[in-house]
């Protein structure tokens, strides 16, 4: 039978426990079951280019009856010729098929053949398409696996999840006894109409006489699907089979609420558009509630399928983009791995495909993705001559002068998981579409070369001397793009007593500290960003390094700020709210290392007082909160994402991305990232008296790795 074999991780979906081909999918191993022999797969008799998925018709001889109970009414001799065919369907209903595709054995789960050859929908009858049949693995997995309470996908628009979920909790209801499903939705009207009555009613209805089980009669309901014995009985001659073949189970829709289906057992739930639910906190105690009516004490019961596109994240989309990213296993980016327990932090498991596989197959109902070399049959019987990939891109293209429209179709039809849960422009402060493109091209860039180092800066022999750079992927403090050319770091020099940073014509820094040692009570990170500014021997317009961390104590994060504006040379801006720092900074020597506020000065050598103090950086005032949140516009306009001219930003922190993304100027304390590279970018802008030029022969590193800019 299907189950998880621990030793390697893999979980094998052969009803009759073969083991075939183990494919990756979504960080899940899945085994498919063995290869049969060629005659026992569906179309070995069709030459290769005719050999495609196409379902059966019932014989015409079966076609008069509409119940089971018909049937055995027939003539015993009738029912000798037909019980080997009923059975037999049965038979791949529960252990699946295999065909030939184009020559290559392709499996069917049971219950995807089920859909395929029995389920008739409101559209009619489903072609096979490999991105499902891809799905229907993964759930086969998911159900297998005593340690996932199901599935989680994150859709594109028609891809045909809810048809799939509905195939499978109908399939699994119509042959399991005192077993209940329950349906929820965005709404309670999408989880009647939408899913209840389209995609599990009406094909209850077509289901041929062996598939469809006793009901209470009543042959269109509203709420609930009941397969229970009719209260008075058809006749006498059938009562007996009506005592034994009744299942009494149960599918049912639920009103769009926290605790809907609280206090069932469920052997199946549908979750569906969980991601367009608005009201706020609302899904993740949807969620806990379900949870628990898919156990039986610590053993999983039941399994539930969700699945949604994505709502603006203020909106609904931001708690289920954090339901996802809790259900991605190990080995996908942004997982949070699995808790003691084996389960993920959800329970789920996530799974996404990408649009580009879901909107052109060939007459086989596998995905083109890429260009064909020459112009192939479509599985709607047309001809064409580009890929998945780009025909979504040309429809992109064409909508680039409306940015809204952009914007939406890229959310609707997404590439990856970050487009999947792009925000909608008009709840981002900042030109979200050029984020959005420096995202998917960092993303891609990673895969080949990362620029990206982790690390921490420290003392080369005593404190407060020179400071050098030590790689660190395990508990990094620092991440960088860029280093100096060894002449170029830890270039200072004395002035009046006072350390002074030499390299302020190349770059500078911005700082948002933060207020207490405690982070018992959680609360800010302390933030820096140091920027390049626009000077041909150096990655200009380029944030080069980033701070974003919460050291024991502030002295920590003072001196981490220090070794870093020793290490390039950099003055930084800082906000004076905060100016502890300030004193750090002057008592140790490095006042100058701090940027003032134009037209103040602060004695670097004197103990100054509190009011001295706030001359150094700038105060959030509104006007100057305003000229930062321009300067930040302005960068992201021309120096994010793709110019005119087809060249990608230089912004390669996705931290310091999302968190533009998220900005809003009315609760800025909660970006820390946002505000300090506004401090650097403000900073560039200003005019830094006696700023050192290299010396002769000084010369810049390309950022780390050699990426070229």
């Amino acid at each position: 039978m299907a189950h998880w074999e621990k030793e390697k991780d893999i979980v094998w979906i052969c009803p009759n426990d073969t083991k075939g081909k183990v494919l990756t999918i979504a960080g899940l191993k899945v085994g498919l079951p063995a290869i049969p022999p060629k005659e026992e797969i569906l179309f070995h008799d069709l030459p290769k280019e005719d050999q495609k998925w196409h379902r059966e018709e019932l014989p015409e001889e079966l076609k008069e009856f509409d119940t089971d109970e018909e049937y055995q009414e027939a003539p015993k001799e009738f029912r000798a010729r037909w019980d080997a065919y009923i059975l037999k369907q049965w038979e791949r209903r529960i252990n699946g098929v295999w065909f030939y595709n184009n020559g290559e054995p392709t499996y069917l789960t049971g219950t995807h053949w089920y859909l395929l050859q029995w389920a008739k929908q409101d559209f009619g009858w489903g072609d096979y398409l490999e991105p499902q049949a891809e799905l229907e693995y993964h759930w086969a997995a998911c159900v297998a696996d005593p340690r996932s309470y199901g599935q989680n996908l994150v859709k594109n628009r028609r891809f045909g999840w809810s048809t799939l979920a509905g195939n499978d909790m109908l399939e699994t209801l119509t042959r399991t006894k005192n077993a209940n499903g329950g349906i929820f939705s965005k709404t309670s009207k999408d989880a009647q109409d939408v899913v209840f009555q389209q995609k599990l009613v009406y094909p209850f209805n077509n289901l041929p006489f062996f598939f469809k089980p006793l009901t209470d009669g009543t042959s269109n309901p509203k709420t609930i699907l009941s397969l229970r014995a009719p209260a008075s009985k058809i006749t006498k001659n059938f009562k007996k089979r009506i005592k034994s073949t009744g299942l009494h189970s149960m599918m049912r829709w639920f009103a769009t609420a926290n605790n809907s289906g609280d206090g069932y057992k469920f052997l199946r739930i549908i979750e569906d558009e969980s991601g367009k639910i608005e009201k706020p906190n609302t899904i993740k105690k949807m969620w806990q509630v379900r949870k628990r009516c898919l156990e039986i004490r610590n053993t999983l019961y039941g399994k539930c399928r969700m699945g949604s596109t994505v709502n603006p994240m203020d909106k609904g989309g931001e708690e289920y983009k954090k339901l996802f990213f809790d259900g991605l296993l190990e080995g996908e980016e942004g997982s949070a791995g699995r808790d003691a327990n084996g389960r993920t932090k959800s329970g789920l498991y996530s799974i996404f495909i990408p649009a580009y596989r879901c909107i052109i197959y060939d007459k086989y109902g596998r995905s083109v993705v890429e260009d064909p070399k020459e112009p192939i049959e479509t599985i709607d019987g047309l001809m064409t001559e580009i890929g998945g990939k780009t025909h979504l891109n040309n429809v992109r293209d064409s909508l680039k002068d409306d940015a809204v429209a952009y914007n939406e179709e890229i959310r609707q039809m997404p590439f990856n998981i970050r487009e999947a849960f792009m925000d909608t422009i008009e709840s981002s402060v900042f030109n979200i579409q050029k984020i959005e493109e420096q995202r998917n091209y960092n993303d891609l860039m990673r895969r080949k070369d990362n620029p990206v180092l982790k690390g921490r800066f420290e003392w080369v022999n005593e404190r407060f001397g020179d400071v050098k750079w030590v790689s660190d992927n395990k508990s990094p403090r620092f991440k960088i793009v860029w280093l100096q050319a060894p002449e170029l770091r830890n270039r200072r020099e004395k002035v009046g007593g006072a350390w002074k940073p030499m390299n302020g014509w190349m770059g500078v820094g911005g700082l948002d500290p933060y207020g207490m040692d405690t982070t018992e009570y959680g609360g800010s990170k302390g933030a820096i960003y140091f920027y390049n500014k626009d000077n041909p021997r150096a990655p200009q317009n380029t944030f080069v390094v980033q701070y974003l961390h919460r050291p024991p104590t502030l002295v920590d994060f003072y001196e981490d700020a220090l070794k870093a504006a020793i290490f390039y040379g950099y003055p930084i801006l800082i906000e004076n709210s905060k100016y502890e720092i300030a004193r750090y900074f002057i008592e140790w020597g490095f006042g100058h290392y701090l940027l003032s506020r134009p037209r103040m000065s602060v004695n670097p050598l004197s103990k100054p007082s509190d009011a001295e103090l706030r001359k150094k950086g700038i105060p959030a005032t509104t006007e100057i909160i305003r000229q930062l949140d321009g300067f930040t516009e302005e960068y992201i306009n021309r120096y994010v994402g793709y110019d005119e001219e087809g060249n990608i930003g230089r912004v390669f922190f996705d931290e310091l991305l999302e968190d533009w993304k998220k900005y809003d100027p009315h609760k800025r304390t909660k970006f820390d990232a946002t505000v300090a590279s506004s401090h650097a970018l403000y900073a560039s802008k200003m005019d830094i008296r006696g700023a050192y030029t290299p010396e002769e022969g000084g010369r810049s590193a390309p950022l780390v790795r050699q990426f070229k800019l």
